[in-house]
């Protein structure tokens, strides 16, 4: 079913995704980390198939959302402005190759490709800790980087995925003429 393209959007999550997008893709870009896809996703799980033989992707994704106490304590409190709680992925995902005998890669490999999705944990984390997509933003509350989670090597890919929470505290100012 096709959407129309008129429908009001979002002002309380989504420009938070992208403008942490933006910071992620900043840092992996200085820190010299290729990929061929980055960006923000919608789902509970990130579709790894398109990485291919030699690719890699990053992506900033909502995990949950919940309406929460000033604080970040989920409450369940009903309210026409209620203060939520996101949780957020923000993962990356090389490709894990194979040799063609179907060996596993030897220690030096293993220990390459390790250092990259490293490399690629710690730009994130300077993406979502020490850019600005939070720092005066409207509407953002307390941020908390808690916990990388490794992923693979199973299905040929390698990464990880950090868990993000932040508080998203009031609405976002309305565009001019908006209701």
């Amino acid at each position: 079913m096709d959407q129309p393209d008129n429908y009001t959007p979002d002002r309380r999550v989504t420009p938070h995704l992208v403008a942490l997008a933006g910071c992620v893709g900043e840092r992996l870009e200085q820190s010299n980390i290729a990929t061929c896809w980055g960006g923000v996703v919608s789902g509970d799980g990130v579709d790894l198939s398109e990485i291919g033989t030699d690719g890699a992707m990053w992506w900033v994704r909502l995990a949950n959302l919940t309406v929460a106490a000033p604080g970040g304590q989920a409450n369940g409190t009903v309210s026409c402005k209620p203060v939520l709680l996101a949780n957020v992925g923000v993962g990356y995902a090389t490709c894990y190759p194979i040799n063609e005998d179907g060996e596993a890669l030897d220690p030096q490999q293993q220990l390459k490709l390790s250092d990259l999705v490293h490399a690629a944990m710690m730009a994130m984390y300077r993406g979502m800790a020490c850019c600005t997509w939070h720092e005066g933003s409207v509407g953002i509350g307390q941020v908390t980087v808690v916990t990388w989670t490794p992923q693979g090597p199973q299905g040929g890919v390698l990464g990880g995925e950090w868990l993000l929470q932040f508080e998203i505290i009031g609405n976002r100012p309305e565009p001019d003429g908006a209701p």
